[in-house]
């Protein structure tokens, strides 16, 4: 496959991972997913969730029941199986599109991928860190965050990597949390896009004054993205977040990164920060 060749329609499924609790996210990610993305419809598109269906009138959405007597990663694990594609573009409910999707850019993923078997999953959103290991001065593992390698974030699988990560007893949470030290005894590699260079795609992650949904409450600025797009939503089901946890949440990630932060500076900055703060700046 030539890098100008379109991505053929059977070589990629967008996967929409959810659960029942959170039907009320389905129609706005779809609608969202339309609109920006109105190349979306050549590709097979699949909801996992519980039992619920969901009948969508502008997409062909396949809907996969897995049931409530599996865990979370067994559910996923059976929805993979129903899938023939090579590549899943995966998602969660509430990771909304704010931007049009670059589709060169993802052309151009899919494209390296079909070129670099060894690479197992690469996250198309734009690395905010600093990135060290770069790969054709194209994408990068963010060497940071190394234990977190694997999220349950948008990204690009291989299918066979996103299998041989799950692990039938697991929940989300505890994928993330052994799902990363689990991957390095693969050979594939973890990618993510440069610093430098744009994303496919656009979603806001923060879980304080961002989009989505968190702890099942709707956070508040999703209204206004909502209401921006002409989209309906009956809030009363989930409600929103409470404006004092948000303040709470920043303060935490605003610790976090400062912990962070420490962790990547280098030997030569961690020796300048020492003389500037017991010898005065120069």
């Amino acid at each position: 496959m030539n890098s100008n060749e379109a991505v053929k329609k059977n070589d990629v499924t967008i996967l929409v991972n959810s659960c029942d609790l959170y039907e009320d996210a389905w129609n706005p990610f779809f609608r969202l997913l339309k609109i920006q993305w109105p190349q979306c419809e050549e590709y097979d598109i699949v909801l996992n969730t519980e039992s619920k269906e969901f009948d969508c009138h502008y997409l062909n959405v396949r809907t996969f029941c897995g049931g409530f007597d599996k865990t979370w990663s067994k559910r996923l694990m059976d929805c993979l199986e129903t899938i023939d594609s090579e590549y899943i573009f995966f998602f969660l409910e509430d990771e909304f599109l704010l931007e049009p999707v670059n589709v060169s850019e993802f052309d151009k993923v899919i494209d390296f991928l079909n070129n670099n078997k060894d690479v197992g999953v690469l996250y198309p959103h734009k690395n905010k860190k600093q990135t060290m290991d770069i790969d054709e001065d194209y994408f990068s593992r963010d060497l940071i965050t190394e234990n977190r390698r694997l999220v349950c974030i948008c990204a690009i699988w291989r299918k066979n990597f996103l299998a041989k990560m799950l692990r039938v007893e697991e929940s989300p949470w505890d994928f993330e949390t052994y799902a990363p030290e689990r991957s390095k005894q693969y050979p594939e590699r973890v990618l993510q896009y440069n610093k430098k260079l744009p994303g496919v795609i656009l979603y806001d992650d923060q879980t304080d004054f961002g989009y989505g949904i968190t702890e099942k409450k709707w956070l508040p600025n999703t209204k206004k993205l909502f209401e921006k797009y002409g989209i309906e939503v009956d809030y009363e089901n989930l409600g929103f977040y409470p404006y004092e946890n948000q303040i709470i949440a920043q303060e935490m990630r605003r610790k976090q990164r400062k912990h962070e932060q420490k962790l990547e500076l280098n030997p030569i900055e961690i020796i300048y920060n020492i003389k500037k703060k017991f010898m005065g700046k120069k």
